[in-house]
């Protein structure tokens, strides 16, 4: 499937599908930009590299970190040999904060909407919904939703309950990948620092997801500092690259994360347009992972004006940002972004294979551009899956 073609784009039936592929090879030097950027840093640092892909306009920078086979060769046998050995794992409590705080930042918030809509337009709905969903409530959230303020928008009583119980199902099934997932991940970091320690050349781990919301600012960081205080305590050596991109290059929310969560200790240095707007280079990380250990990071190096999907429709420019992807509904549709993204938009795209989710479309065919072949390895698909790369 990834060599397929764009025919037909049903939503957008005047949208020029040349320049549409040109856009998305331009995009795919961001990933480009990642794979190469990670790899060398571990390489000249000798210590694993976690890159973190920031959901929604960060995001697919994180399809491009090739799989542990490309990476590791004929080491991977023994490197998952290895992981299995841990004999220090992460206790329950660490990871049950973890996920809790991810579930009250991206279910809750959404479902105590769904629930105040449905106690406005139906409140016997609302009463039965209370029972249904209580095996995914944590506490405190009744008091947050009797705090609840809105505009009724009178949606129909069947799709806020078909909201409400998707939420539930993604709530469950969340909460069991990330039981999962976190534990799994400090063990194949301290893998990947024994594997650079015994010779390896360099050793990258990728994880997409919605660490911090961007336009929230400093309101929605706990996840954030909690998960990287997990993951430094269980792994001293590891260096964070935290990559997302911006619509607002002159003064990106991420800058004031970055000295809010650098106030109690200064470990995160923010480069590029999260910096002082100097090119990101891997010498400088290595040289700077001396004093820090987190490096907010773009996977885009030049100095165009931002433009969205919007304007793209109006006037096709002639240049390229990666803000291209602001304000594009379904642009995630049949990945794992798709949830983190927010968007509803079930988008379709017409190939010469036939009809294929708008998200699927987009990944495939930027990891062709970018030259990052599919991986067919089992072990890493199961990390992919864990890691929402899939």
């Amino acid at each position: 499937m990834q060599g397929m073609q764009i025919l037909s784009w049903p939503r957008y039936p005047d949208l020029d599908l040349n320049y549409f592929t040109w856009m998305l090879r331009q995009n795919a030097k961001e990933l480009v930009f990642a794979s190469k950027l990670t790899a060398k840093v571990s390489l000249l640092t000798k210590r694993p590299v976690l890159s973190l892909h920031n959901a929604s306009m960060g995001a697919p920078s994180g399809w491009g970190i090739p799989d542990l086979k490309t990476q590791l060769g004929k080491n991977l046998f023994a490197f998952k040999q290895k992981i299995g050995k841990d004999n220090k794992p992460v206790s329950k409590k660490e990871i049950k904060r973890l996920v809790t705080l991810w579930q009250k930042r991206l279910i809750e918030s959404r479902l105590r909407e769904y629930l105040w809509q449905l106690k406005e337009v139906k409140k016997d709905a609302f009463k039965d919904m209370q029972k249904k969903i209580k095996d995914i409530v944590l506490p405190g959230f009744w008091e947050k939703f009797s705090a609840q303020e809105g505009v009724c928008w009178e949606w129909p009583v069947d799709l806020l309950k078909k909201r409400i119980f998707f939420l539930k199902h993604k709530c469950l099934q969340e909460r069991q990948r990330l039981f999962l997932f976190f534990p799994l991940l400090i063990k194949m970091l301290k893998t990947g620092a024994l594997f650079l320690k015994g010779g390896g050349r360099s050793f990258v781990l990728p994880y997409i997801d919605k660490f911090i919301r961007s336009s929230y600012g400093d309101k929605d960081i706990d996840f954030a500092k909690a998960f990287f205080d997990f993951i430094t305590q269980h792994v001293p050596e590891v260096i964070i690259l935290f990559f997302d991109e911006t619509v607002h290059p002159k003064g990106p929310t991420l800058k004031l994360v970055i000295a809010v969560l650098n106030k109690e200790k200064e470990w995160i240095k923010g480069l590029g347009v999260y910096g002082k707007g100097e090119l990101i280079e891997a010498q400088d990380i290595a040289a700077l992972s001396r004093r820090y250990q987190i490096f907010f990071v773009s996977a885009f190096q030049e100095k165009t004006k931002p433009f969205s999907f919007r304007e793209i429709r109006e006037q096709y420019p002639n240049s390229y940002h990666p803000a291209w992807r602001d304000g594009l509904e379904g642009l995630f549709y049949g990945t794992q972004v798709e949830f983190l993204s927010g968007s509803d938009i079930k988008e379709l795209v017409i190939t010469d294979t036939g009809p294929v989710p708008l998200g699927q479309y987009v990944r495939l065919k930027l990891k062709e551009y970018a030259l990052i072949p599919q991986s067919k390895e089992s072990f890493w698909y199961f990390y992919a899956t864990l890691a929402n790369l899939n």
